[in-house]
């Protein structure tokens, strides 16, 4: 072999093993590169949102009485039926009271027997025709015939079930011709007039309801406002709910409809479905430059909306943040 064809030799393998050089710090470029995880970013303010809550409720009525009888008596009228309208004071049953008129009458007459006794020894008693004593008996007398005969009206006034309230009666229990007892339920009658709404509130939305600054009852075919009257400190062991009681604000629902109580919270949180779970913790990741950062959140919990206290102008990672570990390489696409 020729001195010139050994230099030719030795300058292919010279060039080829520059190529080969080349080629292995492009390849490792190359790779490094293919290691970042594209991901799109959002302002924190531009995700915030006020958390919405609901908690199952009902409207009730503050009077809702069973009304009964208050002497044993045959049922003689009975007035209303179900769904009927009444006012104060209205009557809706009668009872058969012949035996408790015939003890007024004999009452009356006690009463007028006794007065007219008193009256007599009053007028003698001053012509010392008769003693202090028997003056003092007819006296006492005259006091006993007198109780009866209230006793006897009480009795007599109690034939005659009226509506202790306006509302609308509810249920009838009585029928005509039985024979009422005390205690006997007869009709069932609602208040319209005094109604309210009866919330189960879970502890961890107590603070919330308490800072909302609007309220909506939903029975399913409309939502009333609805204004926040008290929040009961006492946790059902049960439920792990304590009963929020509020106020119609305008229109009113009927009693006895359900539905939810709606709110949203005073503080701008961020939503639940951008929380994820790394070591045990619930947080979120942000871009720090070409970096992604796992921020946990204190007292942040899965699955619910959560404060935070980063700056508004934080770039939260929003697409491609599931797979994501603390200290990843990231390549920002679309910044918002």
């Amino acid at each position: 072999m020729t001195r010139i064809t050994r230099t030719r030799i030795l300058r292919c393998l010279l060039t080829l093993s520059a190529l080969l050089a080349g080629g292995s710090a492009q390849a490792q470029e190359g790779d490094e590169a293919a290691q970042a995880v594209r991901v799109s970013t959002s302002a924190l303010s531009q995700v915030l949102e006020k958390p919405q809550y609901s908690a199952p409720a009902s409207v009730v009525s503050l009077n809702q009485t069973q009304l009964s009888a208050q002497l044993n008596a045959q049922i003689s009228d009975i007035r209303v039926r179900p769904g009927d309208v009444v006012k104060q004071g209205q009557r809706l049953i009668s009872l058969d009271c012949s035996d408790a008129q015939l003890a007024l009458e004999s009452a009356d007459a006690q009463q007028e027997l006794a007065q007219k006794e008193y009256n007599r020894i009053s007028a003698l008693r001053r012509s010392s025709a008769v003693t202090e004593q028997q003056l003092n008996n007819a006296e006492t007398t005259l006091r006993q015939a007198r109780v009866t005969r209230k006793q006897a009206a009480l009795q007599t006034s109690r034939c005659h079930v009226n509506a202790p309230f306006d509302g609308v009666v509810s249920e009838r229990q009585a029928s005509l011709g039985a024979l009422a007892a005390p205690g006997t339920p007869l009709l069932t009658l609602v208040d319209l007039s005094r109604i309210e709404v009866a919330a189960q509130i879970s502890a961890g939305d107590r603070n919330s309801l308490s800072e909302a600054a609007e309220l909506l009852f939903d029975d399913g075919q409309r939502q009333y406002p609805v204004t926040l009257r008290t929040l009961s400190p006492v946790i059902n062991p049960a439920s792990l709910a304590s009963e929020a009681r509020l106020t119609f604000s305008a229109a009113a629902a009927p009693p006895g409809a359900s539905g939810r109580l709606y709110w949203k919270g005073a503080t701008a949180q961020i939503p639940a479905d951008l929380l994820l779970q790394r070591a045990g913790q619930s947080g979120v990741f942000i871009a720090d430059d070409d970096i992604a950062r796992f921020v946990p959140l204190p007292g942040a919990r899965p699955g619910r909306p959560a404060a935070t206290e980063l700056p508004a102008a934080t770039q939260l990672i929003i697409d491609g943040r599931f797979g994501l570990k603390d200290g990843d390489r990231i390549e920002v696409q679309g910044l918002q």
